[in-house]
């Protein structure tokens, strides 16, 4: 792995919402692929004062990012993963489903033993993801903490962790505003309006970030600390929608995300992209310079990469756009990439295991010892995992035509699965209640100037 200095750009134009970049107004990159970066700091950076935040700096400094030469092996699992598979070990027992008084389900976002999730009822051919809910496992309450303020809108996109709920309320169309709750006091802000699509949002701590399509070719990865509200633009994609629909991750002291290989000619990208995986220690004293440049590490795993997730030093990804054949693969501490599985689209990651559905099935790999799990019960259809911790939850589509979804849920490392786990929370002393979160009327945005 490499580390580089990228240097930071103090001419910015501070805006209270960026907005839409104008057509032709950008050099074209170099090679059809451009990569740039700009430096920011969140609170430590700040408190050292090695950078100066302003208000919504939309202009990163162009830079190169540099990967190692030469190709890299990757390390298939032994015995393939197909073979694997078949001698996968039963972790089906205590599968737990909540009763959730919703007829349609979106993707839940997981933190402790809580569920954040958007819900709704009604035609499916009409919008219906109108409510924002927090579930509790340990007693099985259900709360409403938001619900849509756009006409035919939906929320999406919900991230939660012990201070913040954040979402999306959208139309799928140019209506997208990213909000925030304070979970102490129940203060909702209204961080941005993203009106060239869906944002991809993650949340760490008081930081959240998201991947924006600010133009027709042109998308950027945001970082805004939500105690301060400073931020900056970290690396801008200028490219034909490739590496701009991959979501970035966040964990507690990182930052990743999936770029081109600027070592890549155009004859070897017609062959096969390859890719780098970014990596931002964003709370790291070493990843910036005396200067105020920010250092980022630079992870070349020799495939291409879209959406990588991390967890401690573990990084997974697939070498493709969500196609059928893509292939899943798992380094840890930033090693030889290894081949976890094939044909697989969707996936998580958490404390020693990457969950992923493949065949209508759940598995776990433990990398550890390269076991293999399989989580959904024999004759069960699922799909779509998410992961927190050694928490698993995916949907049962077993009953499509029952028109009701259902989420389902095991615990890894638990005798007697998510039903056991359940009963240990139950006999645990109730938390301190926390304040509820109020939907407030949301603040009108600065209006937008030009650039």
């Amino acid at each position: 792995m490499q580390r580089k200095r990228y240097h930071h750009n103090r001419k910015r134009n501070p805006m209270a919402v960026a907005p839409r970049p104008r057509a032709g107004s950008r050099p074209a990159p170099a090679r059809g692929k451009a990569i740039a970066a700009g430096a920011g700091a969140l609170a430590l950076a700040a408190a050292l004062g090695l950078f100066l935040w302003r208000p919504w700096v939309d202009e990163p400094a162009p830079v190169s990012v540099s990967a190692p030469g030469g190709e890299i092996t990757l390390a298939p699992a032994t015995p393939g993963p197909g073979e694997s598979r078949a001698q996968a070990g039963d972790a089906t027992a205590g599968v737990w489903a909540p009763e959730l008084d919703f007829q349609y389900l979106n993707q839940p976002c997981l933190y402790g033993d809580e569920l954040l999730f958007s819900a709704g009822d009604g035609a499916i051919d009409k919008p219906v993801l109108s409510g924002l809910y927090l579930y509790s496992l340990r007693d099985e309450t259900c709360q409403q903490v938001a619900k849509t303020e756009i006409e035919n809108g939906e929320i999406y996109e919900t991230q939660i962790n012990d201070r913040y709920i954040c979402y999306v309320d959208s139309d799928m169309a140019q209506n997208n505003v990213i909000y925030c709750i304070d979970r102490a006091s129940g203060a909702r802000t209204r961080i941005k309006e993203c009106p060239n699509g869906k944002p991809k949002l993650r949340l760490a701590g008081d930081s959240l970030i998201w991947m924006e399509q600010t133009d027709e070719n042109v998308d950027k990865l945001y970082l805004i600390d939500l105690k301060s509200q400073e931020n900056i633009a970290l690396a801008t994609f200028e490219d034909a929608a490739t590496y701009g629909v991959s979501a970035p991750c966040i964990t507690d002291s990182a930052i990743l995300w999936a770029a081109p290989d600027p070592d890549q000619s155009a004859q070897q990208r017609e062959a096969g992209e390859k890719s780098v995986i970014q990596v931002f220690q964003y709370l790291s004293e070493s990843q910036v310079d005396e200067e105020g440049n920010l250092i980022f590490d630079t992870y070349a795993p020799g495939t291409y990469v879209h959406e990588p997730v991390a967890c401690g030093d573990a990084i997974a990804w697939i070498d493709a756009n969500k196609a059928p054949e893509s292939k899943l693969y798992l380094s840890v501490g930033q090693g030889k990439a290894h081949l976890v599985d094939e044909n697989v689209t969707a996936y998580a990651i958490g404390e020693g295991y990457l969950c992923y559905s493949r065949d209508e099935a759940i598995w776990a790999y433990r990398w550890a010892d390269g076991q293999y799990f399989r989580l959904s019960p024999e004759g069960q259809k699922a799909m779509l995992p998410a992961m927190a911790g050694k928490t698993v939850l995916w949907f049962d589509v077993t009953n499509l035509q029952e028109q009701k979804d259902k989420y389902c849920l095991q615990r890894l490392d638990c005798e007697g699965g998510m039903a056991a786990y359940r009963a240990e929370l139950a006999a645990q002393p109730a938390p301190e209640p926390e304040a509820t979160p109020e939907t407030e009327p949301a603040p009108e945005p600065t209006p937008q100037e030009d650039s």
